[in-house]
């Protein structure tokens, strides 16, 4: 909770900051920029936020909406870029990022690569015949169902 907070307060500190250099004032820049971005984006902050802001401000929901879908969306592109620079900055370097290990099982982390069996060419197959390849059987290795299965429905097996 702690450090939701402290992000999220140093967020809005820095918003209000940047809106200050472009010469917005502070309220403005909080309601009309800020708190779309942090409320979730498009459907879940700008819409309900426009038709709450229509309400209260007396003005058209159009206009509120024209007003804060470029800082949400560019917020969107801001937090995509941003929250892959960690991930690139950490590339190869094993002692960071944990190469997709989230928790260790106790000891040490043993980050070498263990060879996994390669599965018998019927279960590489996702494509729109792949519904003709669920297991018939406990022993077939293949025992999974698949995404395409409505993709295929009206092909016969071969």
């Amino acid at each position: 909770f702690v450090p939701l907070l402290v992000g999220t307060i140093a967020a809005v500190a820095a918003g209000v900051g940047v809106g200050l250099l472009f010469g917005h004032n502070p309220k403005e820049t909080f309601f009309f920029i800020i708190i779309p971005i942090v409320s979730g984006g498009l459907a879940e902050g700008v819409l309900p936020l426009s038709i709450a802001y229509s309400d209260m401000l007396k003005r058209p929901q159009g206009e509120l909406v024209a007003l804060m879908v470029p800082a949400a969306l560019l917020g969107n592109v801001v937090a995509i870029v941003v929250s892959g620079l960690p991930a690139r900055m950490t590339e190869g370097n094993s002692n960071i990022n944990g190469n997709g290990l989230l928790v260790t099982s106790g000891g040490k982390m043993n980050f070498s690569k263990k060879k996994k069996k390669p599965l018998p060419s019927a279960c590489r197959s996702w494509g729109p015949e792949s519904h003709c390849r669920v297991a018939s059987s406990s022993s077939d290795p293949c025992l999974h169902p698949t995404p395409a299965f409505p993709v295929g429905m009206g092909r016969g097996c071969k």
